[in-house]
């Protein structure tokens, strides 16, 4: 079975992408050589939770959660909420911000 690829998820269905991510975890958890019943203990979660995670009939964040997490992969949620940048600064920031170094180094120049 090909790994699903999440590359065109935006332009599918909800429905469509549970079950990308059910087909991902399935994967994983044969790779790891696990039976569903001991994957879902080392995840902490129940069984029928994990099953219907497997289906692509699961709701539950905290599911998906203790899963990223048993897998090690939830530090990849900062990819999904990457930290906000700030607004790219314009030409009239970018000036301002030169005027501004400039008197300093003249304040400190003559302050010192």
């Amino acid at each position: 079975m090909p790994l699903p690829s999440f590359d065109q998820a935006n332009k599918l269905s909800v429905q469509a992408v549970q079950k990308l991510i059910s087909d991902r975890v399935r994967l994983e958890r044969r790779r790891l050589g696990l039976t569903q019943v001991v994957f879902a203990a080392q995840c902490g979660i129940p069984l029928r939770t994990y099953k219907r995670l497997e289906l692509g009939e699961c709701d539950s964040l905290a599911a998906l959660i203790r899963v990223s997490q048993f897998l090690g992969r939830a530090p990849g949620f900062s990819s999904l909420f990457p930290e906000l940048l700030p607004p790219p600064l314009g030409r009239l920031d970018i000036a301002l911000q030169s005027i501004r170094a400039k008197l300093d180094a003249r304040a400190a120049k003559e302050g010192g």
